[in-house]
């Protein structure tokens, strides 16, 4: 969020220095342009009166010498041009070629024009200013007065200028990067506290209180309200804590002396009341299944979220070999994959529960002399464990709704408390993984798959 934020406002300083510093460049060599061509007319003035001041006779061998001596003490090129367009003076062989390629100013200027030609705004250097000025003399011809001003050093004026205005306008967006990049740390700071202590407040952590006393008066105040947010959702939690561990164990001990003393009727049950004394038996034990479920709830919601490495192969290979055994009394084959060395990221125990959930629905679910197979197919971020079986299989409606609390499969032959998958959910998703209900591609049966994340590579 900080690089957006000064991606934007350093893209925005930009473009307002450059609007401001466009103008200015071309406002400055524009300035030094008109300071060249004061200087050009305070030359062609230089040149021009004292040869003014010559009478008819003293042109032919004083103005010669007036024009080659402005020529030296200004470095321009001067030429003299009559009305028959005879160069008649020149101050030295580059005054005549820069009469040649500037006849132009001269044929003007005996129109009666002024000529001052300014060349590009950064001029080349190779390229003097022209002036050019038409002037009647003692001997009553006219005469065009031809004068060539070097721009280098215009050139090299602005080029200082503008660099000069190049480097105040780094030296201004350093400046405001820099207090943009102070603002931005002080107002996201608090921002990142409260990210993380939303994040782990949806994670069910435990959530230290946010500091109210630093950023902007507004985050202080989202902050306090994050701070209220969280210890009312903590003491929530807290007592759901409670009461399932207190209900559950509570339930249990009574549940156990019911079941003691049921089973104590047995001999005493006659011929017509055994159907209802098995029902009252079964009864019983899904009732202990429910309880042992929600204890395995309330484990998952109290135990601290620490996530570590698992050796998932060998993981796979212990709950498979445990559940061989029930499988094959149902004649059902359970396929292992091949292979060791997988890691992945997991609360201790809890791919274990989860994986027991799938593999108990696996053969509940799946017809003798069928296969359960179980598969692990590792990414470059995640790995996948898949539990695929050759039961009816699910809609995606009944997918959907399967991971929900107290879900059961509609006409189902097994029943249960419906809390199965809902733990295994919890399980998977409190090591920060995904657990799905998938359909299998053009085959028969369920796809279960849990995505868990793979640990980041160590430097070597």
């Amino acid at each position: 969020m900080r690089r957006r934020y000064l991606v934007v406002n350093l893209s925005l300083v930009t473009v307002i220095v450059l609007l401001l510093g466009l103008p200015l460049a071309d406002l400055v060599a524009r300035n030094a342009w008109s300071d060249l061509e004061n200087a050009g007319q305070l030359d062609r003035a230089y040149l021009i009166a004292p040869i003014l001041r010559l009478s008819s006779a003293e042109l032919p061998t004083r103005m010669p010498r007036i024009v080659r001596k402005f020529a030296a003490e200004h470095s321009a090129a001067a030429v003299v041009v009559d009305d028959s367009g005879r160069a008649v003076v020149a101050s030295g062989p580059d005054a005549v070629h820069f009469y040649r390629v500037s006849s132009w100013a001269v044929r003007q200027a005996f129109e009666g024009e002024n000529v001052i030609k300014c060349g590009s705004l950064l001029p080349d250097a190779s390229r003097p200013l022209v002036i050019a000025q038409q002037w009647r003399l003692a001997d009553g011809r006219h005469y065009a007065f031809l004068i060539g001003v070097p721009t280098v050093r215009l050139r090299q004026t602005i080029e200082q200028r503008w660099i000069t205005l190049g480097c105040a306008a780094l030296v201004a967006i350093a400046c405001t990067t820099a207090m943009v990049w102070l603002l931005s740390k002080w107002v996201l700071r608090p921002i990142k506290h409260t990210e993380a202590a939303v994040r782990a407040l949806a994670r069910g952590h435990d959530v230290e209180r946010i500091s109210v006393h630093h950023g902007p008066p507004e985050l202080r105040t989202l902050n306090a309200h994050v701070n209220h947010l969280a210890g009312t959702v903590q003491a929530l939690v807290e007592r759901q804590r409670f009461f399932l561990a207190d209900a559950s164990h509570q339930l249990r001990n009574p549940l156990v002396a019911l079941s003691l003393r049921v089973e104590n009727l047995e001999p005493h049950v006659a011929e017509a009341g055994w159907e209802s004394y098995r029902k009252v038996l079964r009864d019983i034990d899904r009732l202990r299944a429910t309880l042992s479920e929600i204890l395995d709830i309330s484990k998952v919601v109290d135990e601290e979220q620490r996530i570590t490495e698992v050796d998932l192969a060998s993981v796979v290979e212990d709950r498979a070999s445990s559940w061989t055994v029930v499988a094959l009394e149902r004649h059902i084959r359970i396929r292992r994959p091949q292979g060791d060395g997988l890691l992945a990221l997991a609360r201790p125990g809890a791919l274990e529960q989860a994986l027991d959930v799938l593999l108990d629905n696996a053969i509940k679910f799946s017809p003798p002399h069928s296969e359960i197979a179980i598969t692990v197919e590792p990414g470059n971020t995640f790995i996948d464990v898949h539990v695929r079986d050759q039961g009816p299989g699910m809609t995606a409606t009944d997918r959907e709704q399967a991971l929900g609390r107290g879900w059961r499969l509609p006409q189902a032959e097994h029943t249960g408390s419906g809390l199965g998958l809902s733990i295994a959910t919890m399980l998977v998703s409190s090591s920060g993984g995904q657990l799905d209900l998938l359909p299998r591609e053009g085959q028969r049966g369920l796809d279960a798959r849990i995505r868990l994340a793979v640990p980041a590579a160590r430097p070597r």
